[in-house]
């Protein structure tokens, strides 16, 4: 506990980077909470230099101390392998699926495959099987593991059924709100080894396996390879640790987590680093500009203030188009949204940076967030 201490006093100190929403950029001055003398050095690197991350920044002559400590500290206090930037596929041992996903089960079944060989698996369920990709890949390369699938969509299971004829799909949403016999119907029956598995757990769903597993006869369950995915839908009960760390990581901090790692960034063009700060330069101004017009966006429809335009002036059109502004109110409304965009004109080219600071971070987050995981099963002297 006293390294999780050490890595929440880190983060605290940091909150400047995560405690908001990106979309507040401009609302919020976010910039601002960046040291000056670190956003004019940061600003000094180009798209071309960024082959390496931190090194772009960290081996420079004149990089800020605050800076290097920064990202040594970030890179400390994470739990988390280094990524591979690899863009090898690996052999497909599935078809009909898209390659990431391709790519993410064959991942997943190459890491746990040793490891039901080890225990002596010879029954593998699924929660939150989908359609049964990630079963089929087990028994793929000649493995006669018993396929169980749960799956809360019933669409999804009546499809699987339909694709696999030696997978029981079970249509059933498991939750700490489930029934105890229900829970007896899916693990009481084999006695056979059993491993768990969950692909992108979703929210409260890995916590929960991870209580449930703990209850579960280790002779019969020795083993639970799972992977979460979208931390911030999971309940404020699902990271316990906060009461002990008096320490709450809110929605801008969880979507953090879930990013991907700063290391991928080195395969991105010039063009790419271009495309992912206007991004947010476009949804920051935006919002800004609502704000100021005294427009409440939350009541306009789904998708209002998306696919506004690739550029500037093409963005301004579609916001006078949407809202029926007249042409009497044209001009009012043009000059309202030039004055916001000389206001914060200087801080456009710090907007890459900001996400690359965020990035280093996202291990650190995330680390906490599996640290907290991790304590329920050492708890009960697992």
């Amino acid at each position: 506990m006293a390294d999780v201490k050490e890595l929440v006093a880190f983060l605290k100190s940091r909150q400047g980077l995560f405690s908001s929403p990106n979309s507040d950029f401009f609302k919020k001055r976010l910039y601002e909470r960046i040291q000056g003398d670190v956003v004019a050095f940061m600003k000094t690197v180009g798209f071309d230099e960024m082959k390496r991350i931190p090194e772009c920044y960290t081996e420079k002559k004149n990089c800020p101390p605050e800076l290097k400590e920064f990202f040594v500290n970030a890179s400390r206090f994470s739990i988390l392998g280094e990524p591979s930037t690899s863009q090898d596929p690996l052999p497909c041992v599935i078809k009909s699926v898209k390659p990431k996903k391709a790519y993410e089960i064959s991942r997943f079944v190459d890491g746990v495959r040793p490891l039901c060989s080890k225990h002596g698996i010879a029954r593998i369920v699924d929660i939150g099987c989908g359609i049964g990709h990630l079963l089929r890949a087990f028994n793929a390369s000649g493995s006669a593991f018993e396929l169980v699938g749960i799956e809360c969509n019933v669409d999804f299971v009546k499809t699987g059924k339909k694709m696999s004829d030696d997978i029981e799909f079970i249509n059933v949403l498991l939750s700490k709100d489930t029934p105890q016999e229900e829970l007896d119907r899916i693990f009481g029956p084999s006695e056979h080894k059993t491993a768990i598995v969950s692909l992108h757990g979703c929210g409260d769903l890995q916590p929960f396996l991870i209580e449930l597993f703990t209850r579960l006869p280790r002779e019969r369950f020795p083993l639970l390879a799972t992977i979460a995915c979208c931390y911030h839908k999971m309940s404020p009960e699902s990271f316990p640790m906060k009461r002990e760390l008096d320490f709450e990581l809110g929605k801008p901090a969880l979507r953090l987590a879930c990013e991907q790692r700063l290391k991928k960034l080195e395969i991105y063009g010039e063009e790419d680093h271009q495309k992912q700060a206007f991004a947010l330069i476009s949804k920051g101004i935006v919002e800004c500009f609502y704000e100021r017009m005294g427009i409440d966006i939350t009541s306009k429809p789904r998708g209002f203030c998306r696919n506004l335009g690739e550029d500037i002036p093409t963005i301004l059109a579609t916001i006078l188009a949407r809202n029926d502004v007249p042409e009497t109110e044209a001009a009012t409304w043009k000059a309202a949204f030039n004055a916001l965009l000389e206001e914060h004109e200087e801080s456009f080219d710090f907007v890459q940076h900001f996400i690359i600071l965020q990035l280093a971070l996202q291990p650190a987050l995330e680390s906490l967030i599996l640290s907290d995981r991790l304590q329920e099963p050492r708890l009960r002297a697992f």
